[in-house]
Formats: C-alpha cells, sequence, structure tokens
C-alpha cells in the first residue's frame, strides 16, 4: 500500500511539473512581449517628458487650436539651424552647426555612426531643443513654430510603425485622399502590388504591427501614408536598407522627379541616394 501510494504521488508530481512547463512555454511570448514594451517606454520616456511638459501642459490651447487649424499644412518655406550646439551628459554630439532648408529641397544627411544624424531628426521635429543656437521654422522662433513641425512633417524610420488595422486605413490614417491621388501613390510606392495578392485587397487586415507583412512591403505601405497624410517635409531615415533594387530604383525616381512638390530630408550611406540631393551635410 505504502509503495503503491508512493508511485501515485510521484505520478501526480510528474503531471504536475509537466502542467507548469507547457503553462510557461505558452506564456512566454506574451511575457517576452511585455518586456519588450518596458523597454520601449523606457527608451521613448524622455522625449514623452519632452512633448508632454513643454506642449501639452504649457499651451493645452494652442494646441487645441491648431488641431483644427486647416492652413497649418502646406505652408513650409525654411527651416535654419543657426550655431546649434547639443550634446548627452558629457558627450558633445556637434557644435556650432548651421545650415539651411527651404521649399522642396532634397536635402542629405550623411555621416557615420554617433556622428550625430538621429540627434538632428530629433531637433528638426522639436523633440529635442539645442544647448546653444536657434532653430528657426519659416522664420519664427517660439513654441507655436514647433508645433506647427509636428503637423507638417512625416518620419519614415528604419522601424515603421503600422496599426492593427487594414492596409488602406495605414495609408490614408482615415483621412479623405483624392482617389486619383491616392491611385498615383500607390503605384509609385510599389503598394498596388501588395494590395492585388492580399485576399481582400487594400481591405485586408495587416495584423499587430504588420505582422502578416514583411519588413519591405512595411517599409512601401509607410511611404505611401508620408505621401497620403499631405504634409509638406519628409523625413527618410535610411529606407534603402530592408528594400530589393527594383524598389530602390523606384525610389530614386520618385524622389529624383519630386511629383508631390515635397521637401526631403534624407539620412542615408546609399552614394547613389545622396546624389539626388541638392544639399548634403556630411557630419564627421
Amino acid at each position: 500500500v505504502i509503495q503503491s501510494y508512493s508511485l501515485s504521488n510521484s505520478t501526480d508530481s510528474v503531471l504536475k511539473l509537466t502542467a507548469f512547463i507547457l503553462v510557461g512555454i505558452r506564456i512566454m511570448p506574451s511575457f517576452t512581449k511585455i518586456l519588450g514594451c518596458i523597454q520601449k517606454i523606457k527608451i521613448y520616456n524622455q522625449s514623452l517628458k519632452i512633448f508632454n511638459f513643454n506642449i501639452l501642459n504649457k499651451h493645452k490651447k494652442k494646441l487645441i487650436k491648431l488641431n483644427y487649424d486647416k492652413n497649418i499644412k502646406n505652408k513650409f518655406q525654411s527651416l535654419v539651424f543657426e550655431k546649434v550646439a547639443f550634446k548627452y551628459t558629457d558627450k558633445e554630439i556637434f557644435n556650432d552647426l548651421s545650415f539651411k532648408i527651404k521649399r522642396e529641397d532634397i536635402f542629405g544627411i550623411s555621416g557615420h555612426n554617433g556622428s550625430g544624424k538621429t540627434t538632428i531628426l530629433h531637433l528638426i521635429t522639436g523633440l529635442l531643443n539645442p544647448d546653444k543656437g536657434k532653430i528657426f521654422f519659416n522664420g519664427k522662433l517660439n513654441l507655436r513654430s514647433n508645433v506647427n513641425r509636428l503637423y507638417n512633417i512625416s518620419y519614415l524610420s528604419q522601424k515603421p510603425i503600422l496599426l492593427s488595422d487594414t492596409l488602406i486605413n495605414n495609408i490614408t490614417l482615415n483621412r479623405s485622399v483624392d482617389k486619383k491621388i491616392l491611385e498615383k501613390i500607390l503605384i509609385d510606392t510599389g503598394v498596388d502590388r501588395i494590395a492585388k495578392n492580399l485576399k481582400n485587397g487594400l481591405n485586408s487586415f495587416v495584423g499587430e504591427g504588420g505582422n502578416r507583412l514583411s519588413v519591405g512591403m512595411i517599409q512601401k505601405i509607410s511611404f505611401a501614408r508620408a505621401l497620403a497624410v499631405n504634409t509638406d517635409i519628409i523625413i527618410l531615415d535610411e529606407i534603402t536598407n530592408n528594400l530589393d533594387k527594383s524598389t530602390i530604383n523606384k525610389y530614386y525616381n520618385l524622389i529624383s522627379k519630386n511629383k508631390f512638390k515635397k521637401t526631403f530630408i534624407i539620412v542615408s550611406h546609399d552614394k547613389k541616394l545622396l546624389k539626388l540631393c541638392n544639399k548634403i551635410l556630411y557630419l564627421k
């Protein structure tokens, strides 16, 4: 009887241990996602603080007014850096940096890793403030012009973010876009081919973060979105890294002809892409 009880008890322990292992395996992906989200929160926390305290809390009335101001867009004329300096703690990124970007310029930024390319983009978008010097947006130096920048810039990063929604909503962001212009954008960016290969076309769901699509497809959709939301300035941050040659050539053609009359700010190591720029800032 004692031996039988021991065997029964041992079997129960093995079953419980097996159950715990199986549960652990099932929840591990979710646990990994949670850790990833926590890490992202830590990374973007400083930018969120800057946006929250400098813009939302202190200038709520202005922000609300701007949110309904239809005349904000299509007004970009110039962006000027005047003797700008910036450093992280004790590390100086650059000092006495000056340049000017005009409407419909194709402005290139190139340099080795850690030279300050991303920092410049954050300064341009208003996520960071310079330690010294001035940044003028359309000739104005004030918070209102900084908020205007948020409405006037599309940022296409190396890792674009898609909504858990349909393909068309990820492009238009539920805004009304002229059908002819939208068709042109879809063809020029190659998104029309993506839609043709999906069961429900433009009404197909892309999954969480675009997990049903390849990295290259997500990049194309993000470029289409940047054109469809109709901002004056489009920032392209190393966009050719995950694209095939045919798509890259299509983008070269699109940018060089500048059919949509945009101001492009391009961060890249791609020499062919930089040749399209009428101005290039080389960082050392």
